[in-house]
């Protein structure tokens, strides 16, 4: 499986409209269009097999990028006010979102 240490390079998504993660997605995909026809410029006698082989990296790449923006883009469940203890009945400070790593059918995603 191939891991995508980019993730930690990169802001953790916040919640986005359903324009904002299409936007979002588009731009991906463009880039990762824009960076395979780069690719191809300076591998000019590359076959198809090896340009088959470069776009199913950045395929895989941008499918990681599309789950990142559907699954983090969303709402995170804020509250206006902080939940209480169940024991003592403070409320509770927030302490940041915790990472976790994913582990799909083609890839290792760490979020």
């Amino acid at each position: 499986m191939q891991e995508f240490k980019d993730r930690k390079e990169r802001p953790m998504t916040r919640p986005m409209s359903r324009a904002q993660r299409v936007e979002a997605f588009l731009g991906e995909a463009r880039q990762m269009y824009s960076d395979l026809e780069n690719w191809y410029e300076a591998h000019p006698e590359a076959s198809f097999g090896e340009i088959e082989e470069e776009a199913r990296q950045r395929r895989r790449a941008l499918m990681g990028h599309a789950l990142e923006i559907l699954i983090n883009s969303r709402d995170t469940g804020f509250q206006v006010q902080l939940p209480r203890c169940s024991v003592c009945g403070t409320e509770m400070d927030f302490e940041g979102y915790k990472d976790w790593t994913i582990y799909g059918l083609e890839a290792i995603w760490f979020t």
